[in-house]
């Protein structure tokens, strides 16, 4: 059942980029019975699907029950839109949360700047109904996160640190919520500015129906006017493709050669930049690489490549099988046999189906497999990343070969891996556990890294008929 829009459905023909022309034929090719079968049909489905449509219509109305907010916020809920307006000479501090959690199907909101001076502050973020909103922002708050519209960073408990720092806003554009994974012991937040992801974040808040979005603003006497999509009116969150460049996770200022796939970053010379993917490496898309376009030289660093988790956690302080990221910067020796056009990245694979979920991370260059390691899934997994060291300011991503359908490794070598891992996990959990029961320890773990034969896989084999899709803006109910 769909509800007839005010105009009525108007048909679309869609050509493909190589189609020059095509015929229509109009014509009713129901016969009576068949017409007859649906108005059965339309009769026996009409109560059910009235009592989902009311159901829906009572979910998306906005009452002023639903929000907690300071006093000097006026809300305008019209046709469950939802429009916040502070006055000049109103206090300096105030926030608005609507009392709905995010979900798994209802996961993404926005909020549209309307009218906002270079002096104030908009954050957007998630909270929760005890957190103390009239002490500080999200983000800055424990077991928050929040995204600032005047510095551009990206908060999780009180730290902006991560794989991106994130893009300012001004008036006219549009910020971004969405919760990409939903975990049981923290869930990984995506930022977006303009429907364009732009970094991510941990939510290290358990209670997933405590998953409140929350809008702090400091307007420091100017006035400020924004419309907010809260996740009620959402029904699809934006679609990022991770074979699309303008998908990617870039540096402000980033310009991006679509025929070539180079990023071209802004002038960095004191600071190292990154590019991050949108989503997490997965078994359809397990592999990514780079293509070293500048001549190798002493005197130049090379990008590196690295898997990384949505955002740093230390946690390499639990586990040497837990780490927040794993790199491979090519200096000194490495550095000597790579030559310009050469082909360096990650890879995943994923051998195992459990909970705490054992994987097999390993580099490739030019399609030789020179070094594996097996860690745990991080929670959200593990995201591509390039680093552009200082004065390196372009970087090709091969989006050709983000799907490897050769096998690496054989059945017998991942086995071993595996049990090999297995093996120094448990090590490792005698000598935490003789840490606690001693107070002391004199053995340490050397980091367990396996490293492979050399051997060049000449049937190593890319899809590259996954074609590359435009992102696709978030639908609006």
């Amino acid at each position: 059942f769909f509800l007839q829009p005010e105009s009525g459905f108007v048909p679309i023909v869609l050509l493909q980029p190589y189609a020059t022309k095509v015929s229509i034929e109009r014509k009713n090719t129901l016969t009576k019975e068949e017409f007859s079968n649906l108005q059965e049909l339309y009769i026996q489905m009409l109560g059910p699907a009235i009592e989902i449509y009311q159901k829906d219509k009572n979910e998306r109305n906005l009452t002023e029950d639903l929000f907690r907010k300071s006093d000097e916020v006026l809300l305008n809920n019209n046709d469950y839109s939802c429009r916040v307006s502070i006055p000049t000479f109103k206090n300096s501090l105030h926030y608005i949360q609507f009392n709905r959690p995010l979900t798994y199907e209802r996961r993404f909101f926005f909020v549209e700047l309307d009218n906002i001076n270079q002096q104030c502050q908009v954050i957007v973020g998630i909270a929760s109904a005890k957190h103390k909103l009239s002490e500080a922002a999200p983000g800055i708050l424990q077991d928050t996160v929040g995204y600032n519209s005047s510095t551009g960073k990206l908060y999780s408990n009180r730290k902006h640190t991560g794989n991106m720092r994130g893009h300012r806003c001004k008036k006219g554009d549009t910020m971004g919520v969405e919760i990409q994974v939903f975990n049981k012991d923290m869930s990984v937040v995506l930022f977006s500015k303009n429907f364009r992801p732009i970094g991510t974040r941990y939510l290290t808040l358990n209670d997933h129906s405590e998953y409140f979005p929350t809008i702090f603003i400091e307007n420091n006497h100017y006035p400020v006017e924004l419309s907010i999509y809260w996740q009620t009116r959402i029904a699809i969150p934006p679609y990022f493709c991770m074979k699309n460049p303008e998908d990617w996770c870039v540096p402000n200022g980033t310009k991006i050669d679509l025929q070539e796939k180079i990023f071209i970053l802004p002038q960095h010379i004191n600071q190292s930049l990154c590019i991050q993917a949108p989503y997490s490496l997965n078994k359809k898309y397990n592999h990514f690489e780079i293509i070293l376009l500048d001549k190798i030289s002493d005197d130049e660093p090379l990008p590196a490549i690295a898997l990384c988790t949505a955002s740093p956690m230390n946690s390499s302080l639990i586990s040497e099988f837990k780490q927040d990221y794993l790199r491979f910067y090519a200096t000194d020796e490495a550095a000597k046999y790579l030559n310009q056009g050469d082909k360096i990245g990650w890879s995943i694979l994923f051998p195992e189906e459990e909970n705490e979920q054992l994987i097999i991370c390993y580099l490739t260059i030019n399609d030789t497999v020179g070094y594996a390691r097996v860690l745990y899934q991080p929670i959200g997994g593990f995201y591509p990343v390039v680093i552009a060291p200082p004065n390196v300011n372009r970087i090709q991503i091969n989006f050709s070969a983000t799907k490897i359908l050769s096998e690496d490794f054989t059945s017998e070598q991942i086995k071993t891996l595996v049990m090999n891992a297995r093996h120094q996990i448990e090590e490792e959990q005698e000598l935490q556990l003789t840490k606690r029961l001693m107070g002391k320890n004199n053995k340490t773990i050397n980091e367990q890294s396996f490293i492979m034969n050399s051997t060049k896989l000449h049937d190593k084999q890319y899809n590259t008929n996954v074609p590359i899709v435009k992102s696709a803006a978030c639908i609006i109910l």
